[in-house]
């Protein structure tokens, strides 16, 4: 591997991350994180770009989850960052206290 090679690879996300579709939004992180873990296709330093250029609306729910996947994804030693944030994403999260998340810094 060259000395410099991006070690980054990207999650993108879209669609309708309210409470009426949540549940399709969590079968897509569970393979997401799956495949991941399953195959530790990278080592712990590895970077992830999560995209949420494409998702449509977002509400408490999918903040929610997206929170729990951010999460779990540092407690396996990688290091996820929000990219591509439209301006519907980054206020509704504010909106809502998540913010923190959008920084890498949520607890």
């Amino acid at each position: 591997m060259p000395e410099h090679a991006d070690t980054t690879a990207r999650i993108a996300l879209s669609g309708n991350w309210s409470i009426c579709c949540v549940t399709d939004r969590l079968s897509e992180l569970t393979t997401h994180l799956g495949s991941l873990l399953a195959g530790r296709e990278a080592d712990a330093s590895t970077s992830r770009e999560i995209c949420v250029r494409d998702v449509e609306s977002i509400d408490a729910s999918g903040c929610q989850l997206l929170a729990v996947f951010l999460r779990h994804l540092r407690r396996h030693g990688f290091a996820p960052t929000i990219v591509n944030q439209p301006e519907h994403v980054r206020s509704s999260m504010a909106m809502l206290g998540f913010d923190a998340e959008l920084e890498g810094t949520g607890v």
